[in-house]
């Protein structure tokens, strides 16, 4: 059992057995659970979500059982490593099967929302927070990450894919030949070192799979969320590990860092608007990708084990320690930069006038003659010698 001390993972799954799934007390038909006006907004919200074109592509490839080609390249996944071998079959799906979206919108003409199972703490909390407080909006958030997730974990249960049964995920290349020691030497044949993932709907950090409550459906979700929002929905939540104070976004685009970016004020109100105004906006704010606006970022481990930001606390592999980086960019770590400006700031260059740089270019020309004409000297030293070894007769290897 894993166990969290102050917000720190202090201990993993029993080494050698099973990992126990996590355990959610759920409720369906939140109708009858959420006051009217609660409810009204959670379906407006997500119909406006739903009903963006890239979130019809999100589902249409759920729907079809494989991502497009370019969807797949774009994301940080556990299967990288096997889909970039230029072999791999997937790189020749690079567009959707011609029923798939016909067959998603059947699928949305007669979904339920209401069917969705949300965690029954989630739905006691946003149903207690006042209409148009900034609680009830973060509370929506969270039910929107939720919904969106419980969608994907919906279809990929329940809808039939035609791709089912190619089983492109086992898919490895033969073993490569490779010459020991020097070329012509003994071959020895090396397996693909990259063991291919249960599915290709995944992104990385979210996949512990064995640990999730409905197993690798719920990686599904999480892949559905960083297309469709642009990022795992993730929430500060405080000393008690139950609040919902700031909102915390962890994309997988390979545009965007690795590490968990809290929301800007104009990001996080683009989205509150969204999802909470009458009128709808007339562009959507979705995805959402962290840039260097975004300052306050922590590692994932950091983050979790440190700061109690997370959706749930088995949402990710717990890992025994941090992991050390190679390369530390501005990119990911944009404070670098404003460290390294803050140094070069103090450092003044002499500052000469003209008359000192004639001088200075002067000395620099006069410096390069006197090494020329040393050089010269040199081999003219060097031509005399040897004209003398050669009029004595001695061979000129020996000296």
């Amino acid at each position: 059992m894993t166990t969290y001390k102050g917000g720190f993972c202090t201990e993993g799954p029993p080494s050698g057995g099973p990992t126990p799934r996590a355990v959610v007390d759920r409720v369906s038909d939140i109708s009858h659970e959420l006051p009217a006006e609660h409810h009204r907004i959670f379906l407006r919200a997500l119909s406006r979500i739903t009903s963006l074109e890239h979130a019809d592509i999100t589902f249409a490839q759920l729907v079809d059982g494989l991502p497009t080609w370019r969807v797949a390249r774009e994301r940080r996944a556990p299967h990288s490593g096997v889909t970039g071998h230029r072999d791999h079959p997937l790189r020749k799906h690079t567009e959707l099967c011609p029923d798939a979206m016909e067959r998603m919108l059947a699928f949305k003409s007669t979904f339920d929302p209401d069917a969705l199972p949300f965690d029954v703490r989630l739905i006691r909390e946003y149903g207690l927070a006042a209409v148009g407080s900034r609680a009830f909006k973060v509370r929506l958030i969270e039910l929107m990450a939720n919904a969106i997730h419980q969608i994907g974990v919906y279809i990929y249960k329940n809808v039939e894919s035609p791709h089912n049964k190619e089983q492109l995920e086992c898919w490895k290349p033969p073993p490569r030949r490779v010459e020991l020691i020097r070329p012509g030497g003994p071959i020895e044949l090396r397996d693909w070192p990259y063991e291919p993932f249960p599915t290709f709907f995944s992104v990385d950090y979210y996949r512990w799979h064995e640990k999730y409550p409905d197993g690798l459906a719920d990686v599904v979700g999480y892949w559905a969320e960083d297309c469709i929002l642009g990022g795992i929905t993730l929430f500060d939540r405080g000393e008690s590990g139950i609040e919902c104070n700031d909102v915390w976004w962890h994309s997988a685009s390979k545009k965007a860092t690795f590490r968990i970016c809290r929301l800007t004020d104009e990001q996080l109100q683009s989205l509150m608007d969204l999802c909470f105004s009458d009128s709808e906006p007339l562009t959507s704010p979705l995805p959402i990708l962290p840039t260097l606006e975004n300052r306050d970022r922590h590692d994932p481990y950091v983050a979790i084990n440190f700061h109690n930001i997370f959706r749930e606390r088995w949402e990710r592999r717990p890992a025994a320690r941090r992991r050390p980086r190679c390369v530390i960019d501005s990119f990911d770590y944009p404070e670098v930069k404003v460290h390294l400006d803050a140094i070069m700031s103090t450092y003044h260059a002499p500052v000469y006038t003209v008359e000192e740089e004639e001088r200075s270019r002067l000395q620099r020309e006069a410096n390069r003659e006197d090494v020329r004409i040393k050089i010269e000297e040199a081999r003219r030293l060097r031509l005399a010698e040897e004209k003398r070894m050669r009029d004595l007769g001695i061979d000129e290897t020996w000296y």
